[in-house]
């Protein structure tokens, strides 16, 4: 009898140990699903997710997309400022872009700590241009695309890098898209610009 009953025992531990392995390992998997999802959901988005949500320009505004083809063994550059008329506008890192509308007129580019002069842009409402960044032996450097050539690149790359203005910017002037668009770090002694028209500003440069 006593053998029997250990037995049956030993058969619901069994039993027991089993059921408590599949429920454990239920719930990893669901664990893993509902990280998959977070992260889909997390994902940059691209330049056909951007032109798709804010293709449409508001009136009187211009665009101009900044962005850093990645290619390996380029030499590490950081993520220094992209400056528009000298105020800051968000950050350059290799495989992202991100854009800025402005009114029209017209428009300086350059970069923080780049030896490069200045770009200068005469931007028309409705029109977009495309400021190439690219990675040379001591700084970065930059130039004006072409449309067809830059959107082959940009086709590749993700949205990263506008600064906080900017993106606040978007929501405002595309309250409906229902498009989240990723966060950067916000410049920890910004200044207040003094005010010029309805488009957004940026952070003046601390040299």
């Amino acid at each position: 009898m006593f053998l029997h009953n250990m037995l049956k025992c030993k058969h619901i531990f069994t039993a027991e140990g089993a059921s408590n392995i599949m429920n454990r390992r239920s719930g990893l998997i669901a664990i893993l699903a509902v990280t998959a999802g977070m992260l889909a959901g997390c994902a940059r988005p691209s330049y056909e997710n951007i032109e798709e949500k804010y293709g449409n320009l508001p009136a009187g505004q211009g665009r101009i997309y900044f962005y850093q083809p990645s290619s390996p063994g380029d030499p590490a550059t950081g993520q220094p400022y992209v400056l528009l008329n000298g105020w800051k506008t968000g950050r350059t890192a290799p495989g992202d872009f991100f854009f800025v509308d402005r009114p029209a007129g017209q428009h300086t580019v350059s970069i923080d700590l780049s030896k490069t002069p200045p770009l200068t842009l005469q931007l028309a409402a409705g029109e977009t241009r495309y400021i190439r960044i690219n990675k040379g032996s001591t700084s970065l450097t930059y130039n004006e695309e072409p449309k067809e050539k830059a959107e082959a690149e940009l086709a590749s790359m993700s949205y990263h890098g506008a600064g906080s203005r900017e993106r606040r910017a978007i929501k405002r002037a595309y309250p409906t898209s229902g498009y989240t668009v990723p966060r950067t770090p916000t410049p920890t002694s910004p200044q207040t610009p003094s005010p010029q028209t309805s488009a957004p500003q940026s952070y003046p440069v601390a040299r």
